[in-house]
């Protein structure tokens, strides 16, 4: 058996690791993007095609967010929660580094109230800097993530979470010394390709008695950082994450 929550915020994240720590159960952040899609970045920069990190970007959008929990603010809805949440969490451990100061602005729709648009910037502890922005003003679903480096790029490009591809240059990668393309086969539907590693690893790692892959500390980090967000709009200036 197990239970899923929808976390808006920190101190509710941080509510429930404590409990779970509590009653001895175990507890994963279900950022299932790890487990397809951005493992393969995660692979190319761990085998150094880079260099040093320097800079990353992310875009995520979709269609309006008008039915169901997406929508409503007091569910978590709003393309902020819904996306920026992945976007946010692939950020953190491709640059394997934590964010010490956040910018952004939000625009919200009249109608519901949650965010229409969100653009924000991270400064992370080791210097690199991250540009992102998450929408619901889109008229269909893409995504495109740009980690630099100062010895390469790559690229990660998408219209939808099995459809995709990975752009590479490498100035310190023989292998990707030209651009190169890499597009996965699909071994099936997003259920398949994403959700069901991702229960395996947590089902694992009951049974093993250790941490699952993606902690309860990674899943605050993320609310962190979307937490000031929001602060940064409502403030008109940057928060310093400790």
């Amino acid at each position: 058996m197990h239970y899923e929550f929808n976390l808006v915020n920190e101190q509710e994240a941080a509510a429930v690791d404590g409990e779970a720590a509590r009653v001895g159960v175990g507890y994963m952040a279900g950022y299932s993007l790890r487990f397809w899609l951005a493992r393969y970045v995660r692979d190319l920069l761990a085998a150094g095609v880079i260099g040093k990190m320097q800079a990353l970007t992310g875009v995520f959008a979709c269609e309006p967010l008008d039915d169901g929990w997406i929508g409503s603010t007091e569910c978590g809805g709003g393309p902020l929660l819904f996306l920026g949440s992945h976007l946010v969490d692939m950020l953190l451990w491709f640059a394997d580094d934590d964010a010490v100061e956040v910018s952004g602005s939000i625009r919200r729709r009249p109608d519901t109230g949650a965010d229409d648009t969100s653009a924000f910037q991270i400064l992370f502890s080791r210097g690199a800097m991250a540009q992102c922005l998450v929408t619901q003003a889109a008229s269909t679903f893409f995504f495109t993530v740009d980690v630099i480096g100062d010895g390469g790029r790559i690229t990660l490009r998408g219209w939808n979470w099995l459809q995709f591809a990975i752009e590479v240059s490498s100035a310190v990668n023989p292998a990707y010394s030209h651009p190169t393309v890499i597009s996965p086969q699909i071994g099936g539907d997003h259920i398949t390709m994403m959700l069901v590693p991702e229960l395996e690893e947590f089902a694992r790692a009951i049974g093993d008695g250790r941490a699952p892959a993606i902690t309860a500390t990674d899943g605050r980090r993320v609310l962190e950082v979307l937490d000031a967000v929001v602060a940064a709009d409502r403030r008109g200036s940057s928060i310093n994450i400790e």
